[in-house]
């Protein structure tokens, strides 16, 4: 990324929002690189795999899983939601509700603090331990949404040692108002230590999962790049009940770590992981980058 696109990304964070302002840094270091796994099948998640069930290239070259696991490392939570005029009444009240429903899932190690995107990206509270219940009454919906912004903000922030990072963004998929273009937000995705989820509610809800618009066809590279997802979801259903999911998957996901043959080179790593022992769904980050 150009130095001028950098310059705007944090004037973005450091003057929109009171956040940890920090280029992205995905975790490629001495040690290898780690790649957050998820394996299901018919909806529920497959356990018990080991190092030899999987198969991962990195830029085409084959590699060995030096281990897996399934983390129970503290969850570092970052809820991203839309406030903008468009959730104003019943759906804003929907928001509360699940904002405090998600606290209540995660445990005392976890934390949790939300982001609201309108006019201006706004911390409504930073993170606060798990199971307590976050101040949602000073939520309010007006002006329009920096949802690029938004999640670019919330990538930028890199994880914390022996803590794992998920961000899950609740919008309608419109973008009104953000500095940053869609290429700058897709790349920043690539150096992002988390994985990021996106709910958009829809008619027809998961049935209208093949849409393709400018705004779906970004996040649906955003959340590939970092092994997340779009939940498509219908606009009267529980915004909860898909907070859960996507917590729930995300726990019961396997880390897998491995170090590439030769160097670590510069540039984007395409990685691709498969579990060729059945008919499963595996969901893993698309790559990686690192800076040159």
């Amino acid at each position: 990324m150009k130095g001028a696109a950098w310059t705007v990304v944090l004037l973005v964070v450091a003057g929109a929002i009171a956040l940890e302002a920090q280029r992205p840094v995905f975790r490629a270091e001495a040690a290898g690189i780690s790649i957050t796994v998820s394996v299901r099948s018919g909806g529920k998640a497959v356990a018990g795999l080991t190092a030899k069930d999987f198969t991962i290239t990195d830029n085409g070259a084959t590699q060995k899983v030096s281990s897996v696991s399934v983390e129970s490392l503290p969850i570092d939570l970052t809820l991203l939601l839309d406030l903008s005029g468009s959730v104003n009444g019943l759906r804003l009240e929907r928001l509360k509700y699940s904002v405090v429903e998600t606290a209540k899932l995660l445990r005392p190690v976890d934390r949790v603090r939300l982001i609201g995107m309108q006019h201006e990206l706004r911390q409504v509270f930073g993170y606060q331990a798990g199971g307590t219940r976050p101040p949602v009454e000073q939520l309010t919906a007006f002006g329009g949404t920096s949802l690029y912004d938004g999640l670019a903000a919330a990538m930028m922030r890199a994880g914390e040692p022996e803590r794992r990072q998920l961000i899950v963004a609740a919008t309608d998929g419109d973008d009104t108002l953000s500095i940053l273009p869609e290429t700058s937000v897709k790349e920043i995705a690539g150096y992002a230590d988390a994985v990021v989820h996106v709910i958009i509610p829809v008619l027809g809800g998961r049935s209208a999962k093949t849409i393709s618009t400018p705004a779906a066809t970004t996040l649906t590279d955003v959340t590939q790049r970092t092994g997340g997802q779009l939940f498509w979801i219908d606009p009267g259903a529980p915004v909860s009940d898909a907070f859960a999911q996507a917590l729930e998957e995300f726990r019961t996901s396997y880390v897998l770590r491995y170090m590439p043959d030769g160097a670590l080179t510069p540039g984007w790593h395409e990685v691709n992981v498969a579990v060729p022992s059945g008919q499963y769904d595996v969901r893993a980050r698309k790559g990686y980058s690192i800076r040159k």
